[in-house]
């Protein structure tokens, strides 16, 4: 039923632990369904057993307001499997250091 379904929606809303679960299965159903991931994390970026999930697509939009985790994440894991193809440097609250950058990565050949 519809109310089992917004049930199951809101638990999986509200747990983190249920979304890497549920991010994990869509991942699992391979590139034939899914190649572009676009990844917004929190300001500590993404977590390990995220970017090794993450770097399995063939494009990554990956947008980050802390350009801290953004060069960890860049050396990390994605440095060995993904290239940058373009960078922007966004400025959405002047008159502050806060700034954000999205990165369009895509998969080395």
């Amino acid at each position: 039923s519809s109310s089992s379904s917004s049930a199951a929606a809101s638990e999986v809303a509200s747990d983190p632990a249920a979304q890497l679960c549920a991010f994990a299965d869509l991942v699992s159903l391979g590139p034939r369904f899914f190649d572009v991931l676009l990844a917004d994390p929190p300001r500590c970026g993404l977590d390990r057993v995220t970017c090794q999930l993450a770097a399995r697509f063939d494009h990554v939009f990956y947008i980050s307001c802390d350009s801290n985790s953004l060069l960890r994440d860049m050396h990390g894991v994605f440095g060995a499997t993904h290239h940058i193809v373009e960078l922007a440097i966004l400025d959405h609250f002047p008159y502050t250091n806060q700034t954000e950058v999205a990165v369009y990565l895509r998969r080395r050949q």
